[in-house]
């Protein structure tokens, strides 16, 4: 029945290490970028990973970070920077990842993040990856979703959308009749009028 399957990739395929707040913020302050406190830390945060939909690289990354950070940075150690924060925030796939490797539909990305995050995980090498770069609409505009069925070849009804946002992800999708389902990790939705999985292991009962 279904031909393709678009997953969303941050919260969905992969996770990101921002976990290790005191870690991170004491290794930043070798580099004078000093976070004081929960309010500065949330912010710093906020604005690091809004950059992943705005640069093509690592080093890109670094310098816009060292930018918003109002810091003075030899080259030297803005390139030991770029390598620590590549390190810490790269994207990692959840376990459940490959449960979906063998699944017979063609994979689709489709981003709000830079195609560089997503290439850095090898395992990911056989999904098409649209990003806004790419196709010019970012979701939930619901031209992005049509931009990857065209790209794809493929009909509404013959795919299906997979992400942990209802309202960039699921709702879009099953508005345009492309089956929406929703993976809920923390079991923190409630919504029970949509199709909802804890895990990707669950995926294929529903294909």
């Amino acid at each position: 029945m279904y031909k393709l399957i678009i997953f969303d990739f941050s919260k969905t395929l992969a996770y990101s290490g921002k976990a290790d707040f005191k870690g991170i913020f004491d290794r930043l302050k070798e580099y004078g970028i000093l976070i004081n406190d929960e309010n500065q830390a949330r912010q710093f945060f906020d604005r690091v990973f809004s950059l992943f939909s705005e640069v093509d690289n690592w080093t890109e990354f670094t310098d816009r970070v060292i930018e918003f950070s109002a810091v003075d940075i030899s080259k030297e150690k803005k390139g030991d920077l770029a390598k620590y924060l590549q390190k810490k925030l790269s994207f990692k796939l959840y376990d459940d990842a490959k449960e979906i490797f063998n699944l017979p539909q063609r994979k689709a990305i489709l981003t709000l993040a830079s195609r560089f995050l997503v290439e850095g995980i090898k395992e990911l090498s056989h999904f098409d990856i649209f990003t806004e770069r790419e196709i010019q609409f970012k979701k939930p505009d619901k031209r992005a979703f049509l931009e990857v069925l065209r790209k794809m070849k493929t009909i509404p009804e013959e795919a299906v959308m997979v992400g942990d946002s209802l309202e960039k992800d699921i709702m879009p999708a099953i508005n345009l009749g492309i089956t929406g389902i929703l993976i809920d990790r923390e079991g923190k939705v409630s919504d029970n009028s949509i199709v909802k999985i804890s895990s990707l292991k669950e995926l294929k009962r529903y294909l």
